[in-house]
């Protein structure tokens, strides 16, 4: 994700939810960016605040260490915390299969 690209990301995630009552939470793979932008952090946060505010958490999977430093320095108790982001999207979807909440 960088600038260019995370609006789009946000609104093709929130456009797939919609009405889906079915699911407790999106994994979002984060395995091709070695690093994350301003905007790309802010597009995550609200990614987040709009998956919350309709049921839903936001688990990261893939994200590299520099990745994971920057989340946790930005967002330390929501994305930033070790229990939403895994190695890998398999983790993550048993995870979320699980219905732990989160927070």
């Amino acid at each position: 994700m960088f600038f260019a690209s995370t609006e789009r990301v946000v609104a093709e995630v929130m456009a797939r939810v919609k009405g889906r009552h079915d699911l407790s939470a999106v994994v979002l793979s984060l395995e091709e960016s070695a690093d994350l932008d301003s905007t790309a952090m802010e597009c995550l946060l609200e990614l987040k605040h709009s998956l919350a505010g309709i049921g839903k958490d936001l688990l990261l999977a893939r994200a590299k260490t520099s990745v994971r430093d920057l989340l946790s320095r930005w967002d330390p108790q929501g994305l930033g915390k070790a229990d939403t982001m895994f190695w890998s999207v398999a983790d993550a979807v048993q995870f979320s299969g699980e219905n732990r909440p989160l927070g």
